[in-house]
């Protein structure tokens, strides 16, 4: 199970480990998005402190309706108590957990300041 918080803005927060090419960990925290449907998003001075792996280009089409081009890297994260690699998008933002990330999990937010961010596996 992930646990977060949210923020002063109303933002879920979540902490992402992260490791890099010595396989040593980092902690990202990162936005809970549901309009984002990729993975996870980092700028480029945590991906360079990372070293993170090139892997592709990606687009996208914002919510305005304008096109990007961006990279996309590989990392390798601690998930729910597991290590999965996963593709992380170059953006120049506060990091993003998107839906991919949250893929086969029941996402629970007390939208209160201070309020828990609770993600937990579906197990049916």
């Amino acid at each position: 199970m992930i646990r977060g918080v949210v923020n002063l803005d109303f933002k879920p927060m979540i902490p992402i480990r992260i490791h890099d090419l010595k396989n040593e960990s980092h902690t990202v925290e990162a936005v809970v998005v549901t309009g984002f449907t990729g993975w996870l998003t980092l700028p480029h001075d945590k991906i360079s402190e990372l070293q993170l792996s090139w892997h592709e280009w990606g687009a996208a089409i914002l919510a305005d309706g304008s096109r990007i081009s961006y990279f996309i890297y590989d990392a390798l994260v601690e998930w729910d108590d597991q290590m999965i690699t996963i593709p992380v998008a170059e953006m120049e933002a506060i990091p993003l957990a998107g839906m991919r990330l949250m893929q086969g999990f029941r996402i629970l937010i007390d939208d209160i300041d201070g309020g828990l961010v609770k993600i937990a596996r579906i197990t049916n």
